[in-house]
């Protein structure tokens, strides 16, 4: 399993790490914002349990990612660690292919919880650039059967820009009237010079009428090719119909329109055990 570690920060970060076996220590100088795959050496759940770790999540210095690979199962292998996320919180993603349109249908988001949590947060992602009319609701159960733990989903939508310009680290996006993007929504971006990678979107920081700023690393200036599009998921924690209680061995099933889509499916747990 593919286990990804990204140092977050604008300097080299030093990791001095061991899981109790000499073949299993690791000594590694990250450069800024360097990744490597430490999935053969730990597993998420010892590496949730190590201090350093733990420290430099929590202090927003370190994301830790699993990659689930062919032959994985959805559930327990997407844990993902983000970073400014309290200790006891933990995200599943899962990705899913579009289907034949015409009837709903259902995504195994989990299968069978492996802890007791409150669902938090939610999040539908459509990966088809400017789709309409995508859908969805968390249920207990597939077929429609089961509790509904969320409201309907919205998917995202996508906005176009007609330039984009970097200041700092800050890129500040020009969009036509009416855009509708709100502070604090979560977007990745498409066909720019220096794109947010759509598994690692960011907050938009501030809009305005014509504009929309979020963070960006790159050097100052103009991109060359500003005419793109902002991909804006749902930040949907208002869309839970509750906090729901998920037991030990809970399923969690997305249940999609009859607008069938290629996507991605988030939710954020609190652990409870």
């Amino acid at each position: 399993m593919q286990i990804n570690i990204t140092n977050l920060t604008t300097a080299n970060l030093v990791l001095d790490l061991n899981f109790g076996d000499r073949r299993r220590r690791i000594r590694r100088e990250l450069a800024a914002q360097e990744s490597f795959d430490i999935g053969d050496l730990a597993t998420l759940d010892e590496l949730n349990r190590e201090p350093t770790i733990r420290r430099l999540v929590a202090a927003g210095n370190l994301r830790v990612q699993a990659a689930r690979e062919s032959g994985d199962l959805p559930g327990a292998n997407d844990f993902l660690f983000l970073a400014g996320q309290p200790y006891d919180e933990t995200v599943i993603e899962v990705s899913f292919a579009a289907a034949a349109t015409g009837a709903a249908d259902d995504v195994t988001v989990v299968s069978s919880l492996p802890f007791s949590a409150e669902l938090v947060g939610a999040e539908l992602i459509s990966t088809e650039p400017g789709l309409a009319g995508a859908t969805g609701v968390l249920r207990s159960a597939t077929g429609g059967a089961g509790s509904a733990l969320s409201s309907l989903l919205p998917a995202n939508r996508s906005v176009a820009t007609t330039g984009v310009v970097v200041a700092t680290n800050v890129a500040t996006a020009t969009v036509a009237l009416n855009h509708e993007v709100l502070p604090g929504a979560l977007l990745y971006t498409s066909d720019v010079t220096t794109n947010v990678a759509q598994a690692n979107p960011v907050a938009v920081t501030s809009v305005t009428a014509t504009t929309v700023v979020y963070p960006l690393t790159t050097g100052d200036g103009a991109l060359a090719d500003g005419a793109g599009f902002l991909h804006l998921t749902t930040r949907s924690e208002s869309q839970l119909l509750t906090v729901p209680s998920l037991a030990r061995g809970s399923a969690v099933y997305l249940r999609r329109s009859d607008r069938d889509f290629a996507g991605i499916v988030r939710l954020r747990l609190r652990r409870t055990t």
